[in-house]
């Protein structure tokens, strides 16, 4: 998950990439599918989604919420705030009416937490997936953050 930080040209310069999980030619991904398409749907650039994923394999709700959280949350620049053996913790830090939001996914077995330093102080942040519980940020910015084995989760400011 840590080779994920600013990775290929999607990372260097991702306004010049096209980002995808799978089309007719490489639909080759059958496990965790949904975390990819949250990391490509979450980051900056312009990503495409496949048709079967979308209206035939029973990911249409998932990218839904998730194409709802790019449009109405995760505006500006990526910070990577933690990558590891089993996690990767990104946050969009936010443009005009886009407040931005913290994107951690786990592809660990078990349920996994960190601290992260996030853009927000004294603000309560809230799993836009439903998975986790609210996590309240501290006066310095700090938060701890989970998400369930094999998934995502995605923090937004309430």
């Amino acid at each position: 998950m840590g080779n994920l930080a600013y990775a290929g040209l999607a990372g260097s310069n991702p306004f010049n990439a096209v980002t995808f999980v799978a089309n007719h030619d490489t639909n080759e991904i059958y496990t965790m599918k949904e975390m990819a398409y949250a990391y490509i749907l979450l980051s900056e650039g312009y990503p495409s989604v496949f048709w079967r994923d979308y209206f035939e394999w029973g990911l249409k709700d998932a990218i839904d919420l998730l194409l709802s959280l790019r449009k109405n949350y995760a505006g500006g620049t990526t910070t990577v705030l933690l990558g590891n053996d089993d996690l990767f913790i990104m946050q969009r830090n936010g443009y005009g009416s886009q407040p931005g939001l913290i994107l951690m996914m786990n592809d660990g077995d078990t349920w996994k937490g960190a601290w992260v330093q996030t853009k927000w102080s004294n603000q309560l942040l809230r799993d836009a997936t439903g998975r986790a519980y609210d996590e309240w940020v501290d006066g310095n910015g700090w938060v701890e953050i989970w998400a369930p084995p094999r998934s995502y989760t995605v923090w937004i400011p309430v």
